[in-house]
């Protein structure tokens, strides 16, 4: 009897909530599908397919998720500020690898890069910049 009774009241309440549940459910698989995650791991994904055109198109489609100044996202600028000088020689490789065959012949430098400059991009986006240091008032 009480279990049969539970679950009436819970099939009420969610035929109640159902249009409220509905519009969160749109809203959280839209943000899921357009997060930055979801575009790095494509990123990544086509990297390790070895093929040049499918890596550089899905690595633009991150770095223009992650953008956040009005002038368009450059590849080789976000890298080497982010990954380090040594991102140019790599970038360079990618684009005569899809000028030219589209084949990446090894992907670990490319992986690297983009994986040690979205940690370091991450990094200073979780940083406050110039943010100082309060200590709560005490209960007075």
């Amino acid at each position: 009897m009480l279990p049969g009774l539970v679950f009436l009241v819970l099939a009420y309440l969610l035929l109640r909530a159902r249009k409220t549940l509905a519009q969160r459910w749109c809203v959280w698989r839209r943000r899921r599908h357009e997060s930055e995650a979801r575009y790095y791991r494509l990123a990544v994904k086509s990297i390790r397919s070895k093929d040049a055109h499918l890596a550089l198109r899905d690595t633009m489609r991150w770095l223009d998720r992650v953008n956040a100044t009005d002038r368009p996202a450059q590849l080789q600028d976000f890298l080497c500020r982010y990954a380090g000088a040594d991102a140019r020689a790599t970038v360079d490789q990618l684009l005569l690898s899809v000028a030219a065959g589209g084949r990446l012949s090894d992907t670990a430098p490319l992986l690297d890069v983009v994986m040690k400059a979205r940690e370091r991009w991450y990094e200073t986006c979780q940083r406050k910049p110039n943010a100082p240091f309060e200590l709560p008032e005490l209960n007075g």
